[in-house]
Parts: structure tokens; sequence; C-alpha cells
């Protein structure tokens, strides 16, 4: 038998007690363990030889990573996956791996994701060249995902063979294997210029103007080679080819498809437009589209229900967003031409009609689906999106169904089935004919939204989608797994600048434990829901997953929350800091007849009368009937319908210093306390100790727990999917969250007028770290244009200090000033610039709207919002517009963006 002799050397820093392991992934090693541990080089190297005897490798190539243990045993592998091809073995007998070690906060690895892969890179085929599959004494290995059209890896070095450092001569240019990500090049060193060590590095090639580009960055490579040479092979694993300055950087577009507009538009924008967008897209050089969410959130066809975010299914599609005009038969012409007699009304209107359009489109759902064959569910495409989408589609069809037989979503208040039971849901499955008029809708709309995606990628234009935090309370998620749901508890958001009260969304909070007990089974579904769609997904605040703003179901303002999961105060905290008042004190209302002249004025009296109980000769308490914001909501009509009392008893109830947790003994500070009456009079030492106890609560004592919660939901739930992750992480952020976002290559969200450092008032494009996504303004904010009338003396500092601009800011914003926004957010190093529709349509005074105010797509700060906005002008008259898409599309290209 010939003996082979393996030896592995790994160049990573390791601390004092930890511990570095190999790891064979495929079982090919003569019995031995697949785990093998390393030996101490030294700080920076670790070690060790096998010995094998051949034949052993059955023409397999071996798979191998590394991965060390901490002084605490937790284990952290290598993001990669090691490779020595099989033909090795064949022509020598001792072989060398030198290898770096692929740290998982490498921002390359992003570049695996699936647009890049698929999309956006795949463009670049690295040339094949023939010779490079001899065997060679050496072979250099370097990661380099993010290439573009007619770059090539080089290699140039300190000797002859690598060309003595020369650039002008012909390159060593490496080739990429078939089978793995790598870039190789095999080379045979002449003996008199074999030294130790060689010094060498990587460089850009462009193949097409025939010229070195570029050298990577940091320091010259070394590799120090063996003393016998002899049947030796060496492989130089050198991780990620290091050049920044050539990472993609895309530009995108985000509308919300609700707002799309095409003149074959059913009243409100569909699936089919995204077509049109894609070829607006193109035109002017986008690679991205970015939307809301569109799952279902039909609870009562009403326009109150047209808040994208409240899902009655974390799966489902929206009906609203189905175009019909292709689904009607010959026989149904007069009927067809009904339809668009009536749908060309509704696409005059200047904003969406949403109850008209959905109540429009079901009437003639039903009337093509009367005249669908019974074959139609035999076909086998249909039969594979059935069995694909199964788990949530049957629940899903038996909700809708009792949701329209009930008159309502909340299945608390139906008949029947108000606890969902798996055998009588597959009961009504199999025997109700109204459920396959749903699976009919449910097929369509993913028909139609795949090949807008597969359209869009003919143009190298991925799909950007929206992951809601929260479902609706009162939908089939809830309905079907109660267990992952808290429905005591209601999801929200601190105050904040824009909010003062909070934001209290009405979803239920997550059980993370019982969630986990599943595997995070429900939220990986999620992910390969959007996988059909989407190319990259947007987490609707993923703070989330860090910890989440609870309220608790009888009240109603955000103000009431605090963050679950948290340490909690205690009546010992308080002690142990010299805080002896009773507790009460600061967990009760605080009502004194001075607060009631306060905030009632001349109605102070007559709320002294009907809403309060005398608790001494100084102090109030609200009646039973009054304790929480629910009850005053329901009962307060019984005495008056003005809302300024009203808002004035909410904050009566919110005039604590604590709130109460459910665990007795358990305390959280009320948000803002410090504007509170209640805080006011205290003391002035008592006001010092809450002060620190406060800010350590929120601000430093939680940040380990929090960072421990998302490590253990996001790595996973990262994993379950290939697509591009970003993450809306705007409000109130922890210290830990960008390190695990960059950790997890998560990329952030960075909105100029809403900096992560609170000290300032406005974020820097420039600083924005390249895993992120910049934008001038969001679908929760005003268009830019808005927000300049809004706040005249920000504007001035804004004007002066970020655009550098002297003197008096016009009134209005002007072209040539968005023009200088969009050129700082492209010329950002962030890889993605992304910007609403209407601040495109800014950049041109012919093309924008009068009153930009009507441009906005949401206001949190209204729970009762009509989400309704239409862009307006039709998408094939802005694909003809050539002056304006010119415009963008020069913008785009000076700010090397394309």
């Amino acid at each position: 038998m010939n003996q082979l002799k393996l030896n592995f050397l790994l160049r990573f820093y390791t601390n004092f007690g930890e511990h570095i392991f190999i790891e064979f992934t495929n079982p090919i090693l003569n019995n031995r363990d697949t785990v093998v541990p390393l030996n101490y080089i030294d700080t920076e190297t670790w070690g060790v030889e096998l010995d094998f005897s051949l034949p052993i490798f059955k023409n397999e190539n071996i798979e191998y990573t590394y991965f060390f243990k901490n002084t605490y045993s937790e284990i952290k592998y290598a993001k990669h996956k090691y490779i020595i091809n099989n033909e090795v073995f064949k022509k020598t007998k001792t072989l060398y791996c030198f290898d770096d070690w692929f740290s998982e906060n490498n921002e390359q690895f992003v570049f695996y994701r699936e647009p890049f892969k698929n999309i956006l890179l795949n463009h670049n085929q690295a040339l094949q060249i023939p010779d490079l599959n001899k065997m060679g004494f050496i072979e250099f290995r370097v990661n380099a995902p993010f290439l573009r059209n007619n770059q090539q890896i080089c290699l140039i070095g300190s000797i002859p063979t690598l060309n003595n450092w020369h650039t002008n001569t012909k390159p060593l240019i490496l080739n990429k294997h078939n089978n793995y990500d790598y870039y190789y090049i095999n080379l045979d060193f002449e003996l008199n210029e074999i030294q130790t060590p060689i010094e060498y590095k990587y460089g850009i090639f462009d193949t097409e103007k025939n010229t070195f580009l570029q050298f990577e960055n940091g320091k010259n490579r070394v590799v120090h080679l063996p003393n016998i040479l002899k049947n030796v092979k060496i492989i130089k694993n050198d991780g990620f080819l290091d050049i920044q300055n050539l990472y993609f950087k895309g530009v995108g577009v985000a509308i919300p498809v609700f707002s799309l507009k095409t003149k074959c538009s059913g009243g409100i924008g569909e699936f089919n437009d995204l077509k049109y967008l894609a070829d607006w897209a193109e035109k002017i050089g986008l690679q991205l589209i970015q939307i809301l969410p569109i799952n279902d959130t039909t609870s009562n066809y009403t326009w109150e229900h047209s808040y994208p975010c409240s899902a009655i299914s974390a799966f489902a599609l929206h009906p609203i967003y189905i175009h019909l005009d292709e689904l009607f038969t010959p026989e149904q012409l007069e009927l067809k031409n009904n339809w668009l007699t009536e749908k060309n009304l509704l696409n005059e209107l200047t904003f969406v009609d949403f109850e008209k359009v959905i109540l429009l489109k079901w009437k003639y759902i039903k009337l093509i689906f009367e005249s669908i064959s019974p074959d139609f569910f035999k076909q086998k495409d249909y039969q594979h999106f059935y069995e694909e989408n199964k788990n949530w589609l049957i629940s899903y069809c038996v909700f809708c169904t009792l949701r329209d037989t009930n008159k309502t979503t909340n299945f608390k208040k139906w008949k029947t089935h108000k606890t969902y039971n798996e055998r009588a849901i597959q009961q009504i499955f199999e025997n109700d004919e109204n459920i396959k008029i749903h699976l009919y809708v449910q097929y369509i709309l993913h028909c139609q939204l795949l090949k807008a995606k597969e359209y869009a990628h003919t143009k190298r234009i991925i799909f950007k989608g929206d992951i809601a935090i929260g479902v609706a309370r009162n939908g089939v998620d809830v309905w079907q797994n109660p267990s992952l749901f808290h429905t005591k508890f209601q999801a929200g958001a601190p105050p904040d600048d824009f909010s003062d009260k909070g934001q209290n969304w009405n979803f239920p909070t997550y059980n993370w434990q019982a969630m986990k007990a599943e595997n995070y089974s429900w939220w990986k579904n999620r992910f390969k829901q959007m996988n059909y769609y989407f190319d990259a997904f947007r987490i609707d605040h993923i703070l989330g997953f860090f910890r989440i703003w609870s309220i608790p179901i009888n009240q109603v303002e955000g103000i009431f929350g605090h963050f679950e999961p948290v340490i909690p105060i205690t009546v010992e905290i308080l002690n142990q800091n010299k805080i002896h008042q009773n507790i009460f004190r600061f967990t009760k209302p605080y009502i004194t007849k001075q607060i009631l002249i306060e905030i009632f004025g001349q109605d102070s009296t007559y709320i002294e009368s009907h809403f309060l109980n005398p608790t001494n000769e100084f102090e109030y308490e609200l009646k039973s009937e009054f304790q929480t914001q629910v009850d005053i909501e329901k009962n307060i009509l019984k005495y008056t319908d003005s809302q300024s009392i009203k808002q004035g008893l909410f904050d009566l109830v919110s005039n604590v210093i604590l709130l109460e947790d459910e665990q007795e003994g358990q305390y959280h500070f009320r948000f803002f306390m410090q504007k509170t009456f209640s805080y006011k009079h205290v003391d002035n030492f008592t006001k010092e100790q809450l002060n620190r106890l406060y800010n350590e609560y929120f601000f430093s004592n939680q940040n380990q727990l929090w960072e421990k919660e998302a490590m253990e939901k996001l790595p996973t739930l990262k994993d379950s999917t290939n697509m591009l992750i970003c993450g809306e992480d705007l409000g109130l952020v922890p210290t830990c969250v960008p390190k695990i976002m960059n950790n997890l290559s998560i990329l952030g969200l960075e909105v100029q007028r809403m900096p992560k450092d609170t000290s300032q008032k406005f974020s820097n494009p420039n600083n924005a770290p390249y895993l992120s996504v910049v934008t001038i303004s969001s679908h929760d904010t005003s268009t830019i244009r808005a927000w300049w009338e809004e706040d005249r003396k920000l504007i001035q500092n804004f004007y002066n200090e970020i655009l550098h601009f002297s003197g008096v800011p016009p009134y209005y914003c002007e072209d040539w000033v968005v023009k200088k926004i969009f050129e700082q957010h492209l010329y950002s190093p962030a890889m993605w610039a992304i910007f609403q529709l209407q601040d495109f349509f800014a950049l041109d005074p012919q093309l924008r709207v009068e009153n930009p105010n009507s441009e906005r797509i949401n206001n949190p700060a209204n729970a009762k919002h009509y989400w309704r906005y239409r862009i307006h002008l039709n998408l094939e008259d802005l694909i003809k517009n050539d002056p304006f898409n010119q415009l963008i599309k020069a913008l785009l290209k000076y700010t090397n963006r394309i």
C-alpha cells in the first residue's frame, strides 16, 4: 500500500484556552473519527499531520472545514467547505494544505446569496483555460464572488514564474472551478527560483481592454515552502480577494404594488403591472424592485383592512392584486367587456378605492369561476402548486369560507369551528364546494406573480419583498397555531419623536419558546414561501427578533408597553437604591386636583364627579369602569363623546412611573417616565435614583439578554434561505444590533433624516456601512419634498450642514436640491441605494405633482390610516418619457452605480 501524508496548517489567531479542530464531511478516512484536533504551533497557526494508506478515497473529493471551541466550550465553524480533489492523490505522496480561516463576518459571503449568484453577477464567466488542469507543484486558490463582467483574477509575485511583480506582461489568469466557488491556478516553479518565503498578490485583469486594473489591498501574501519538495503538492487556500472598491453597488425603486398604475390596471396596481415597472427599471439602469407585503388582509372587505402588514394569512396572496383580463373564456366576451368598462372607471381614480375594487373583482372572479372546468384542478402545474403549499392552503381556504359565512374573521364569534381541529377542517375542505374558488384564486395569483418575477429576471432585475413582523390577531395563523402566539399582548413600538404615545400595531406577540420547540418551522415556511416570488426581502422591524415592545391587551396606546424579554425592576432593586416609597405610588395613576386642572382645564370638575373617586383630601383614583384605556373606550360614551376628554383620561391612566408585569412583584419603567406628572411630583433624590435605574433598564442592562435572544433565532432562520436578507432596524436600536446584523450579513437600513446616532440630527450616507441600504424616505415617512416643508428650522440646518449650501434654503424642495440629495446617497459606500418612486419624480419639475403630501403612503401616528396612494401617471407613459429617463440614467452613471 502507498502511504500518503496530509498536512493541514490553518492561519487563525487564538486566545489562551481555545482549541481548533478539523472536521471531514465525508466518511472516507479509514474508520478514523471525522473530527481531528489540531496542534498549537504559534498564536496564529494550528496544524496536524495525518497518515493514510492508499487506496482509501473511492475517487471522491475530500471535503472538510474547521471549528474552534472557546473557553466556554462554545463551538464556532469556519463558514466554508475546503476541498481536496481526488486527482491529487494519484500523483503525490505528501500534501500540504495551507488554509485561511473563513470568518463568518466577512461581507463577501453575501455574494453567494441567490440574487447575486443567479441574476446580478452570473453573467461573469471565468475564462476556461485548458492548461490550468495540469497538476502543478502548487495550487493557489482564492474566492472572489463579486467580480463583474470582463473582470478576471490574476496572480503576480516576487519570482519570475509570477512575473516579478510586473503588471505589463502576460498575466497569470486564474480559472474558476466548475463545481465550487473558488478560482485557482496550478504552477510549477523553477528550482532556481524556489525560495522561502515567496511573496505574491492577486489582482484584477480586464479581459476586454486587456489591461491590469489593480492589486488587492493589504500586505503581500506569503507562502512558506516545506524543506522536502519531491512528490509534494501544496494547496494554498487564500480566503477572499481583498478589493472592496469593486464590490457590487446597485440602485432600486421602492413602491407598493397597490400604488402602480398602467392602462391595464384594475383600479389598483396588480402583479401584472410589475412587468411594466421592470421595463422602466431596465431602461434607466436599476437592478431592484422593492414592494410592501402582498399577503391577504381581507377581513370585512372594507378600506380599514387596506393596511398591508395586518395579514389574515402569512402565506396567502391578496386577491385584490389579481389581473382578470386574461382569465375570461372566449364564451365570456360580453362579461369581459362589462368588466373592462367597470374597471376602467376605477382606473381613472386618483387614489385607490379599496372597497369598490375588492368587491368588483370578487364579483367577476365568481362569474369567471362558474365556467371553470373541473379538470382545471387536475392540471399537473396546479397539482404541483397544491402539494407544495397545502400545509397552509387548506386552512386558509377553509378560514376564508368560514369568514364569509360568519361575516367576520374573529373566529371566537363564529357559530362553529372557533377552535381549530385538523380533522374537522379537512372534512370541510373535502366537502364544501365554496372552498375551490379560493384555491383557484391563490393559484392564479401565484402564477401571475411568478411570471412577473421571471420576466424581471430576463432584464437582470431582482424582486425584493417584505415580511411584516406580525400577523392579524383574527387570522388563520393564530386560529391554526394558537400556541405560537401570546394573544393577551399586542406588538408595537415605544414612543419616539414621531409618535409620543408610541405605536400599537394590534398584532399578537410571538411565543418564541413554542416556536423554538418546533425548530422555528412556521418562520422557515414563511421564508420558503417568499422564495417563490423574491430574490431578497426586508424583515420589517427586525428589532423584534431581539426584543418586542409588548402592550397588554387592555390598553390602547403604545406608551403602556415594555420590552419582552427583559430583566424587570423589583421592590428589592428599588430598596437597594434607597427608593423606599410605597410601590403603589409608582404603579397607580397619580391624580391630584392640580393635575386635573392642567389636563382638563375648565372640565376638571366634571371629570372629578363622573370618572373619579377621592382617596383622601388631595388625591383621586379612577372609578372601576375606567381603570384601563380599553375600559375608557368601552364606557365613555355613556357620559361624553368628547375626544379631548377621552385623551385626557388616557393620559391619567398612563400617569405612572412603573408598569406592573404579569409576574407578581415585577415591574417595568414606563417609557418617557420623566414626562409624567407622577414623576414631577417626587422629591429630587428619588428623581435622580429613578433616572439612573431608568437609563440602566433601557440602555445597558438588557443588551446581553437581547443579543442571546437574537442569536437563538436569526442564524437558524437565515440559514433556511439563500435570499438576500435586509432588516428594518430603525427606532430605539440596542447596541448589540449592528454587530449581529453585520456578522450574519443582514443589511441594515439607513434613512438620512432618522439617524441611529441619537446625538446627530441627520445621518451622512457617506458613513453608511457597505452591508446596508440607504434611502431618502420610506413608506412610513413623508417624501423628500413634503419633508422639506415640515420644519423650516430643521431644513435650514440640513441645507447648510448636510448639503453644504450657504444662505437660506428655497421654500420648496427644488429639483436641483433633490438631485444633490440623490447624489449623496448614490455616492454612498452602501451596497444598495433604494428610492421611492415618488422621490424619483421629484427630480423632474415637469413630472412632479403639485401637492407633495398627496404622495405619502403611510402615517404611523394614525392607526386608521387609509393605504391608497397611486402614482399619478401610467407606467407606459413613464417608460416613454425619454428626458426624465435619461436624466436618471446619467445620474446613476456618473455616480458609478451602473
